[in-house]
């Protein structure tokens, strides 16, 4: 920038752009021109010198469309697209850059701006150092350096030093990563009621996002800025199967980020005139503002099953057992009756991911029935299991020896009864005692039918 010689070591004079100006306002939807205006310019020393040897100095510019950012305060803080060109002097006169809104320029030059400096910005709009840990002239010279690298005028391998270099890394990562939204943006997830799951953005952009903690129809989205992770949990009381995150929600509730929302939303570019090819173009951009938002949709399984197995107490499978299920343990209002089938099994569809209680209310006739109440937890997209076991009914047999005509008892030990049932398999074997009585041990219920195999008549 020819701005003044190297040896000033003071602020320079406030001086008078008595300037004819169509500026032109921009906003993150497009450019609409201002009316005309006279502006006023002030400079300042930073301490720096650009790549040529020449003094770098920091511009603050005021006008009627560009207002001091609070009351007794001067103008708003610039920067210069043409580092090489004089400032504006008096009586020069600007004009809008006819082909400007077609380039790149003011966009990439803005979003550095905010980036390095702008965010930054105190009462005053100077960057506060408690902040980038640098004092305002330090951060505005690097920030002027890094904009006219990008615009192609200062070498990239230029360096004001160190701290330039890792300052100049910080910020541009972030730059070239404005457009980029995390990997999950736009993405459907699904959750089961009472779940959280944390989702890791891999573009690594996430921490860019201002701190927020949403909730809508039960699902809470939260996230803390610095972090690349993202949680997203389900309260047990969602109703719906869906919930989006729509971008109208992320713009209510700042969940997004270089959401810039400062009360004075100024964004100037002041270009000279074609003819006048010695002056430099400035940029204000205090108020810059293109933020980038989440979306997102959550799919929520509202529903489990159930599935009832009826067993034996030897481990067989037994159909036509009826059960009943509700949702009260006093078995009120329920939800149906259900009979296993064939396979001894019945299952229970969509039911409400908690406690579901569970009645016997009818056997096969060769079983005890088991009439108490028991539960179970549902859960959300899974199948649980409920398996009743039952004891198969049992008695004895007694068999007592009689003489055919008399019919009293033959006291004689030693006549042995087989017992078989229905398929002519035998089941046990009794022995009469000496009072001429045999007794079987437990039988299941069933029927069955003995034969004599040895004894006396």
């Amino acid at each position: 920038m020819k701005l003044l010689t190297k040896n000033i070591k003071r602020i320079v004079a406030l001086f008078l752009l008595l300037i004819t100006i169509s500026s032109t306002i921009f906003s993150n939807l497009g450019i609409v021109l201002a009316a005309t205006g006279e502006y006023i310019a002030r400079i300042y020393e930073t301490g720096y010198q650009d790549n040529i040897g020449q003094n770098i100095f920091k511009i603050r510019v005021q006008g009627d469309d560009i207002p001091a950012l609070k009351e007794g305060g001067f103008g708003q803080v610039a920067f210069c697209l043409n580092h090489h060109m004089d400032h504006p002097e008096t009586m020069t006169t600007f004009n809008k850059d006819s082909d400007f809104s077609s380039t790149d320029d003011f966009r990439n030059s803005a979003r550095l701006a905010y980036l390095a400096y702008y965010r930054y910005s105190n009462k005053d709009g100077n960057a506060s150092q408690s902040k980038t840990g640098r004092s305002d002239s330090v951060q505005y010279a690097f920030t002027a350096t890094l904009i006219w690298q990008k615009l192609g005028q200062v070498p990239n391998s230029y360096s004001l030093g160190s701290d330039f270099d890792s300052f100049k890394k910080e910020i541009m990562d972030e730059f070239n990563k404005w457009d980029q939204k995390p990997s999950f943006d736009g993405s459907t997830q699904t959750l089961d009621l009472g779940q959280t799951k944390t989702l890791t953005d891999s573009n690594s952009v996430l921490k860019y996002y201002e701190t927020f903690n949403y909730t809508k129809d039960g699902i809470t989205f939260k996230h803390t800025k610095g972090s690349n992770d993202m949680t997203i949990s389900a309260s047990d009381s969602v109703s719906k199967e869906t919930v989006s995150l729509l971008t109208s929600d992320a713009i209510k509730n700042k969940m997004g980020k270089y959401i810039n929302d400062v009360s004075v939303q100024t964004n100037f570019v002041l270009t000279p005139l074609s003819n006048d090819s010695i002056h430099q173009r400035l940029i204000v951009s205090y108020g810059y503002n293109d933020p980038k938002y989440l979306a997102m949709n959550i799919n929520i399984n509202l529903y489990g099953n159930l599935e009832i197995a009826k067993k034996d107490d030897k481990g067989n499978f037994v159909p036509n057992t009826k059960f009943k299920v509700s949702y009260n343990s006093d078995m009120s209002e329920p939800i149906g009756t259900y009979t296993t089938g064939s396979n001894g099994k019945v299952s229970v569809l969509n039911l409400q991911p908690k406690m579901v209680y569970i009645q016997e209310i009818e056997v096969p006739e060769h079983l005890t029935l088991d009439n108490a109440i028991h539960s179970i937890t549902i859960k959300s997209n899974e199948t649980v299991t409920y398996t009743a076991t039952n004891d198969t009914k049992q008695g004895y047999i007694k068999v007592v020896k009689k003489d055919a005509e008399s019919g009293k008892i033959v006291k004689k030990a030693g006549t042995v009864f087989d017992i078989y049932d229905s398929e002519e398999q035998k089941v046990q074997s009794i022995t009469t005692n000496s009072e001429g009585i045999a007794t079987s041990g437990p039988l299941d219920y069933r029927k069955l039918y003995r034969k004599r195999i040895k004894g006396s008549e």
